[in-house]
């Protein structure tokens, strides 16, 4: 056999070689904040859903069920009621953007929701956010009900 035969041979075997199996591309190891949903999930939470936007892009990261009933898994793209967390969140903009000197604390509200609030020029962005504006508490209305949700997630649309 020819040297160049041999080499050539050589080639083909080293390319079935290195697209066999072990070449097979390998599933990427999780993220960090995959890492971290799972770790959320293993202390307890029967799941856990995350997204965060940044200049680099928009990661997601799911772990753990949607629904125990069904042992249905939390998706990427599933939804869920925030509840009270909002708050919080709402606190830390309305805070970005004093301090971005967009909104001042103990301005009245009126000036950024016009005809939006119930005597809004009496209550400060401040009173708002600690809670001591005096408006009415809606969850104490004996004509509020809650009715349970019939699923715990919905599917965006």
């Amino acid at each position: 056999m020819k040297r160049s035969s041999i080499l050539a041979l050589a080639a083909v075997i080293g390319g079935l070689t290195l697209t066999g199996p072990s070449a097979q591309a390998r599933p990427a190891p999780p993220s960090d904040l995959q890492q971290a949903a799972q770790a959320v999930v293993d202390s307890g939470p029967a799941g856990f859903l995350a997204r965060v936007d940044s200049r680099k892009g928009t990661s997601t990261a799911t772990a753990g069920l949607a629904d125990r009933s069904t042992q249905r898994r939390l998706k990427n793209n599933d939804q869920y009621e925030a509840g009270s967390q909002t708050k919080t969140f709402v606190a830390v903009l309305v805070l970005q953007l004093v301090a971005e000197k967009k909104v001042a604390l103990d301005a009245p509200i009126e000036r950024y929701l016009p005809g939006v609030v119930p005597n809004g020029a009496n209550i400060t962005v401040r009173m708002l956010l600690q809670h001591t504006s005096g408006l009415f508490n809606y969850t104490n209305d004996s004509d509020f009900a809650v009715r349970p949700s019939t699923t715990r997630t919905r599917r965006s649309r």
